[in-house]
C-alpha cells in the first residue's frame, strides 16, 4: 500500500461521516441484495442445468458478482457506515431465508426476470453512486464500476431474450407477461427490505417507475 493510499483509508470514515441516512440505506440494500448470491447461482443452476454452456456462464458470472459484494462490504467496513455485527446478522437472516419466484423452474421466465432484474441492479447502483458521490467519491467510482458490470450482464440477458423471441414468440411473451405483473427483487425477503426501500425511494435513489410498478423497489 502506498503512503496516499495508507492515507486515504485513514481519512475514509471522516469522508464518510456526512453520507445521507437514505444513501446509507441504499448501501445497504445494494451490498446485501449482492451478497444474497447462493440464492442467484442456484436459481440458476437448477433451472438451466449443469455440464452445458449455461453452468459455464453461471460460473463466470457468479465469481463476477462475487467481487461486488467483497468489494462493497470491504468499503462500508472500512468507512465506518454501520454497525457490522449488526449488519452481518441482517445478511445471515436474508440468506437463511431464502429465495424461491414463482418463474423458478421455467427457463423463458428466468430469462425475463434476470433480464429486468440486472436492469434494476444496473440503474440502483448507478443512482446510488450519483447521489453518494456527492459526500464521498471512492464510493462512488466504486459503485459506477459495479454498474458498469451490472449493464453488461443486462445486455447479455436481453440479448438471450430477444433470440427466445425470435425463436418461439408466442411463449416468450406469455412468460413475460407472467413475469413483470409479479416481479419481486431479490432483496424482497430481507428482513425490513419494504421500509428500506421506501426511504430509497422517497429519495428518489431507486423506487418502481422505472420499470412500470410492481415490487420493485430495491436490488438493489
Amino acid at each position: 500500500m502506498t503512503d496516499e493510499q495508507a492515507r486515504n483509508m485513514a481519512e475514509l470514515p471522516e469522508r464518510a461521516r456526512g453520507m445521507p441516512d437514505a444513501v446509507r440505506v441504499a448501501l445497504a440494500l445494494n451490498l446485501l441484495t449482492e451478497e444474497g448470491l447462493p440464492h442467484f447461482h442456484r436459481l440458476l443452476a437448477v433451472t438451466m442445468g449443469s455440464d452445458n454452456a449455461w453452468s459455464r456462464w453461471n460460473y463466470m458470472w457468479t465469481a463476477e458478482e462475487d467481487r461486488h459484494g467483497c468489494a462493497l462490504h470491504d468499503y462500508v467496513r472500512d468507512a465506518r457506515l454501520f454497525d457490522m455485527r449488526a449488519f452481518e446478522a441482517l445478511q445471515y437472516q436474508y440468506i437463511e431465508a431464502g429465495f424461491d419466484p414463482e418463474s423458478s423452474g421455467d427457463p423463458y421466465q428466468i430469462m425475463a426476470y434476470t433480464t429486468l432484474q440486472e436492469r434494476a441492479t444496473q440503474a440502483a447502483h448507478a443512482n446510488t453512486a450519483r447521489v453518494a458521490g456527492r459526500h464521498e467519491p471512492i464510493i462512488q467510482r466504486l459503485l459506477a464500476r459495479v454498474a458498469n458490470d451490472e449493464s453488461r450482464h443486462f445486455r447479455f440477458y436481453r440479448d438471450i431474450f430477444r433470440g427466445i423471441l425470435e425463436i418461439d414468440c408466442t411463449r416468450a411473451l406469455q412468460a413475460a407477461l407472467k413475469v413483470v405483473p409479479r416481479l419481486a427483487m431479490p432483496g424482497h425477503t430481507i428482513p425490513g427490505y419494504m421500509e428500506m426501500a421506501e426511504v430509497v425511494g422517497q429519495a428518489e435513489i431507486y423506487g418502481p417507475l422505472p420499470h412500470g410498478g410492481g415490487r420493485m423497489s430495491g436490488r438493489v
